[in-house]
């Protein structure tokens, strides 16, 4: 048992050191991407996003099935910048943003954090309005959330 938490804790470290970090030198990445992106925005200076960050991790590994999963670090001047950009900063930190493409993204958290059913709840919600439509292809109406 002792061997599996150690492998277990391991690989997830591993998965974790992988993230993709996203600024606004490479947001073209995801701006130009089809795929649809849930990124974070935090800073290692902010209490609150450290208490996030295991809820975070455990979501992403979630979510990673359905969207690209990324990170935004305000703590340097190219993800002050986007996250400025982004409308982020005038909500605070942490915060998590459903990027969908074409400039049509949802803030579904923003500077208070909110359990992690309600949060999983309102990604799903998000992506639901803006899947396309099975037969034709094209989008939805989008619902606010």
């Amino acid at each position: 048992v002792l061997m599996r938490t150690l492998l277990a804790i391991v690989f997830a470290a591993a998965a974790w050191a992988e993230e993709v970090h996203v600024t606004q030198d490479n947001w073209a990445t995801v701006a130009d991407s089809s795929d649809v992106w849930a990124l974070e925005y935090y800073s290692k200076m902010c209490g609150s996003c450290k208490e996030f960050e295991p809820v975070w991790h455990a979501l992403s590994e979630e979510l990673s099935s359905k969207v690209r999963v990324a990170r935004v670090s305000i703590d340097d001047r190219s993800g002050m910048k986007l996250a400025q950009e982004q409308g982020i900063l005038n909500k605070g930190i942490p915060a998590v943003q459903i990027y969908h493409g074409s400039g049509n993204a949802d803030l579904v958290m923003a500077g208070k954090i909110i359990p992690r059913h309600e949060l999983k709840s309102k990604i799903d919600a998000s992506l639901a309005a803006n899947a396309p439509h099975p037969t034709t292809g094209l989008l939805q109406r989008r619902s606010e959330l």
